[in-house]
């Protein structure tokens, strides 16, 4: 047999296998709940209260300075799947009002001070704290 032949012999039935695992993660049901879109380690802003609607999300560890047409003034519900505490702020640059997210909370509904009115966030840094 050569070498070429044992290679197709080996890899066909990896291939086969990683079709059946790959079509079994494909193939997995989606959570009910919204909440559980927002990923572990990000932080993410929900158009609606209990974390339904359109969303958006940022990983642990960056800032965003415009959430954009698609995000902007729409914000409602909150979760900070995170280990940082992050501002909401409602002008772009992480300026004006600030509403503070502790990490790993959620704000199922951000009340009607700040319903509709959050336009950038960050984390939390050391000159917000003095």
């Amino acid at each position: 047999m050569t070498y070429k032949r044992l290679i197709q012999r080996v890899a066909a039935p990896a291939v086969a296998l990683a079709a059946i695992v790959g079509g079994g993660l494909a193939a997995a049901p989606t959570a009910s709940a919204a909440n559980t879109d927002c990923p572990d380690f990000y932080i993410c802003i929900f158009e609606n209260s209990n974390y339904t609607g359109r969303w958006i999300g940022v990983h642990q560890g960056y800032d965003n300075p415009n959430v954009g047409d698609f995000m902007n003034d729409r914000t409602t519900s909150i979760i900070n799947n995170t280990n940082e505490q992050y501002r909401l702020f409602t002008d772009s640059n992480y300026r004006g009002s600030v509403f503070v997210s502790g990490y790993r909370t959620q704000v199922s509904n951000v009340g009607p001070d700040w319903n509709d009115r959050i336009t950038s966030f960050r984390r939390t840094i050391w000159s917000d704290l003095t």
